[in-house]
């Protein structure tokens, strides 16, 4: 992993900046440099406005506002790029940041063929009781709805859950913030050794002076 790229698919979310605070730790102890990847999702915006066929309205009207969807997430990309930039320069880290548009899924898998690892930040699934304790604490906001309880065409993997899938480089996904690390497990199934995953993971345990535990 020495001297090779980290892609960090950046967002707005608290998940996100773990991960980000997890690439500014590991790349000057990998001698890795930081590419930080937002892709403004045009793809699920047109999902969500586009019509085929008209109904009631014209479909002008639709492609009208989908254009003005598109281009507030681009300034909103453009502003998470600015601030990320900003802040990477306090830190002695050789990174870049690209804003792409389209499938998030896809423009980070295209992105991961040219880096060593991919890390995304990741919120963590609540139960409903956890849900319910939460709500007690703070006043949810328009943001906060669950859209596995949309129904329709919206009740779809997250980008993280997606990438587990389709991802062509390991990837590694933060749902909190990680203190350091002492000691690495490797979890591996009788049933299907994979020698590349292992020394992959031996690898970065000898980078980061973790003793490995293969279990």
């Amino acid at each position: 992993m020495k001297g090779k790229s980290i892609l960090l698919a950046l967002s707005g979310s608290q998940q996100s900046r773990y991960a980000t605070e997890v690439c500014w730790d590991l790349a000057p102890r990998l001698g890795a440099t930081i590419t930080a990847h937002h892709v403004v999702d045009s793809h699920s915006a047109w999902e969500f406005l586009g019509h085929n066929q008209p109904g009631f309205l014209k479909s002008e009207r639709y492609l009208n506002a989908y254009q003005s969807l598109c281009k507030s997430l681009f300034c909103l990309g453009e502003e998470l790029a600015e601030s990320y930039t900003s802040e990477a320069k306090k830190r002695s880290v050789d990174d870049v940041c690209i804003v792409d548009e389209g499938c998030p899924t896809e423009e980070i898998c295209k992105r991961a063929l040219n880096h060593k690892l991919v890390v995304i930040g990741h919120k963590p699934f609540q139960s409903s009781a956890e849900k319910s304790e939460a709500s007690q604490l703070q006043t949810n906001s328009p943001l906060d709805i669950d859209p596995s309880h949309c129904g329709g065409k919206f009740m779809r993997l997250s980008i993280a859950e997606a990438l587990c899938r389709d991802c062509p480089r390991p990837l590694m996904i933060v749902q909190d913030q990680c203190p350091g690390w002492t000691s690495m497990t490797i979890i591996i199934s009788m049933d299907h050794i994979n020698e590349i995953f292992i020394n992959s993971c031996l690898d970065m345990a000898a980078v980061l002076g973790l003793p490995p535990v293969l279990l």
